[in-house]
């Protein structure tokens, strides 16, 4: 793996500071290193439990002294940032579990993996991903006349910003540094942080970060963990202010835009479904009818309506007749397990339910009252209702929506998405994917009964899209997808990444593609 590594500079004057506490509060310049480090990582977002893995030079034995070779060790080193302490007590937690260490530092890092039995990954360290390396042992000095020697940049220092080799996720090298009369001029070191995780700006700035968690830490021993800032005001702002300045003019809810593209195009293309184009003005006369028809059944505000229809036109207008009347819809699959149905039928305190004769019969519909659209006799009823929209009035802050969630860890959720969220969303993704426009090309692979089939569909309605709705039995079929994709021009596809993943290993990744984006 390689890494960003950048410098890192303690100026002498926090060096000093850091020197006097450490003599105060009887901890080695290293533990208020670690101190600190532990500190940058919290309050970046790493929780309260930061583990720090160190070398030791692994000559505890006299009998080492004399000999030559590598018996380093690393230690990992956990610091508790637990309760809010302030920088002191830190310290005293720093150096009461580094000593503790120390006395068991001749265990080989080998075993200590061994014996705790990690999941290993080639990804990562076994046990720690951080490690923080202080050079303090005397540095050799070879004199060669007319030969000058050197290390360059200093111990483990670098000179602005160097692509190196990287073992570990970030690692923090640093050392004292003196001028030319060996006077002490502060900490000179460097931190190189794993390119696959970090680029350069952002090792830097946590270089930045950890100065300054020295500097104010030191200067002021009493501050509390939350006290300890690590963003300068201008990073502060940026984050708690202009990014979160997302204030914008309300959106149109999604029966309002589908209605003004009514108005403005009628006779355009609406959702093409089983080969058959339905018009915008034909699905709103359609939705209109259903929503006049619910309402006679003492469909209104605060009503949940179940829907158990095919996925395509009949499933989409009955959508748009629900919210029409003022309720919310519950979409059901009705391939689930009776016992499921049953649950989100009583759950959600179902008033209506909408299907086909042929799958309503085998519902567990309870108190429900049942509509079979395609029975002749409600097929009749509803062509005597007007097609002419209906005046009810949709509150942003009622009810669109419940969606359940699988129930793998427990018993299954109902999600309550209200219209004013569902309006945000629709009208977010036309600035953020550029999804909008006339005639705009959607392609459906999913049902409606998911969320993700729902978000499709609302934006392309609510954009004056054309919606095709692929038949369900042919969205598993590479073949099949990627030629109506092409054949038909689709310029938008939402897909979970595990269907794109098996349509492409099949028909592979180019001939899937639509013509301007693909969502995952």
């Amino acid at each position: 793996h390689l890494g960003h590594r950048v410098p890192l500079r303690i100026p002498a004057e926090v060096h000093e500071r850091m020197v006097a506490l450490a003599r105060s509060e009887g901890v080695t310049v290293f533990m208020m290193l670690q101190a600190a480090l532990a500190v940058t990582l919290s309050r970046a977002g790493a929780g309260t439990d930061i583990p720090i893995g160190s070398g030791v030079a692994g000559r505890t034995d006299e009998a080492l002294n004399d000999l030559i070779g590598f018996f380093v060790n690393t230690l990992v080193i956990r610091t508790d940032l637990s309760g809010d302490p302030t920088f002191s007590e830190i310290l005293g937690r720093v150096r009461a579990v580094g000593l503790e260490a120390l006395s068991r530092q001749d265990v080989p890092f080998e075993r200590l993996v061994e014996e705790l039995a990690p999941a290993r990954s080639l990804a990562r360290h076994p046990l720690v991903q951080t490690v923080l390396t202080m050079q303090n042992t005397e540095r050799a000095v070879l004199e060669m006349p007319g030969v000058r020697a050197g290390a360059g940049a200093g111990a483990g220092e670098a000179e602005g910003s160097a692509l190196v080799p990287a073992k570990f996720d970030l690692f923090v090298s640093i050392a004292e540094a003196f001028d030319e009369v060996g006077r002490p001029v502060g900490l000179r070191g460097s931190v190189t942080a794993a390119a696959d995780l970090f680029d350069a700006p952002v090792a830097s700035r946590i270089a930045e970060w950890f100065g300054r968690v020295l500097d104010v830490a030191t200067a002021s021993p009493d501050l509390r963990l939350h006290q300890i800032q690590v963003l300068e005001a201008q990073e502060r702002d940026l984050v708690l202010n202009r990014w979160n300045d997302t204030a914008t003019a309300t959106a149109a809810g999604v029966v309002e835009s589908f209605e003004r593209q009514v108005a403005a195009t009628p006779d355009a293309v609406a959702v093409v479904a089983g080969g058959v184009e339905v018009s915008y003005a034909e699905v709103d006369a359609a939705a209109n009818r259903l929503a006049r028809y619910l309402q006679g059944l003492g469909v209104g505000a605060e009503s949940v309506v179940g829907l158990c229809l095919p996925s395509g036109t009949q499933m989409i207008t009955a959508i748009l007749a629900v919210w029409k009347a003022g309720a919310a819809y519950l979409p059901i699959d009705g391939r689930l397990p009776v016992e499921r149905i049953a649950f989100m039928l009583a759950d959600c305190r179902v008033q209506v339910l909408v299907g086909t004769e042929e799958v309503l019969d085998d519902l567990p519909v309870g108190r429900a009252r049942m509509v079979a659209v395609d029975d002749p006799m409600t097929a009749a009823v509803l062509a005597g209702y007007p097609a002419t929209p209906l005046d009810a009035a949709i509150d942003p802050a009622g009810v669109a929506y419940v969606i359940y969630t699988s129930g793998s860890t427990g018993t299954p959720k109902g999600v309550a998405v209200t219209h004013g969220s569902l309006a945000n969303y629709v009208g977010s993704v036309s600035d953020r994917l550029g999804w909008s426009g006339a005639g705009t090309r959607y392609g459906l692979l999913q049902p409606q009964v998911t969320d993700l089939g729902n978000t499709v569909v609302f934006i392309s309605l609510a954009t004056g899209g054309e919606l095709h709705v692929l038949d369900p039995e042919a969205v598993t079929d590479p073949e099949a997808v990627a030629g109506y994709l092409a054949e038909h021009r689709i310029d938008h596809v939402k897909a979970v990444p595990s269907h794109l993943a098996a349509l492409t290993a099949a028909a592979g990744v180019e001939r899937i593609l639509p013509a301007r984006s693909l969502v995952l």
